[in-house]
């Protein structure tokens, strides 16, 4: 849940928050490998680090047209 909500906060809202939700979603989903919901926990792991990826693009992109308009 966390790596879905991750994803939408991303794209639509607030990407800083979103970066934390992917950072959480991967603990989390790490943590709970080890309970008896494993399949929850291993598409919370994909899922955040799926939003953490694309966060981490959507910086670098953001970044380089910041750049682009201040100089």
């Amino acid at each position: 849940m966390l790596g879905i909500v991750g994803i939408v906060l991303l794209w639509w809202l607030i990407p800083f928050l979103g970066l934390i939700d992917s950072i959480l979603a991967i603990v989390f989903g790490s943590l709970g490998l080890r309970s008896s919901a494993r399949g929850m926990a291993t598409a919370g792991l994909v899922t955040g680090i799926v939003a953490l990826v694309l966060t981490i693009i959507g910086f670098v992109i953001w970044g380089a047209l910041w750049g682009s308009i201040v100089y």
